[in-house]
């Protein structure tokens, strides 16, 4: 008699527990990643465009493009970020996003040198991960265009399940 009462204990209290967890609702604010209101959003998307920036989205698919020059100042290929508002919006816009992959392309005219944009690339890479953007794929190419109207980062990103 006492043992099936301690085995009745035994497998409540687990269900109990485990329910629970599952009920809890996530709240925004509690880590890296949480999503933000859709003023906040706005906001930065706004604040993109007004830096000469583009913004396109698709269903799941983000698309940000931004102009080399309104990142690296000066052909450098080291990062500034606290002077950079730009980037800075960049990274406060991803991280609105709970689960996403990006992609980071450093477009460059075809008689550019690649070593330079494969380091601003990184660097890029870089200071998105310093910032706990909750990317589960954050990786970066370079792409040689024929035209060299203008030098582009594009930060494409794709919103998982």
């Amino acid at each position: 008699m006492k043992f099936r009462w301690l085995f009745i204990s035994i497998m409540i209290v687990p269900i109990i527990f485990l329910s629970a967890c599952a009920a809890k609702k996530y709240k925004p604010g509690q880590e890296y990643g949480a999503y933000c209101s859709k003023e906040k959003q706005c906001s930065k998307i706004d604040a993109l465009r007004e830096s000469g920036g583009f913004f396109y989205q698709l269903g799941d698919k983000i698309s940000i493009i931004i102009p080399q020059d309104r990142i690296f100042k000066d052909g450098a290929t080291i990062l500034s970020p606290g002077d950079n508002k730009t980037l800075n919006n960049i990274a406060e816009l991803l991280a609105c996003y709970q689960k996403i992959s990006v992609k980071i392309i450093v477009y460059i005219a075809q008689d550019d040198r690649t070593g330079v944009a494969k380091m601003r690339a990184q660097a890029l890479e870089h200071y998105l991960t310093m910032e706990k953007i909750n990317a589960r794929l954050l990786y970066s190419v370079v792409k040689t265009r024929r035209s060299s109207l203008q030098s582009n980062i594009e930060f494409l990103t794709r919103k998982l399940p």
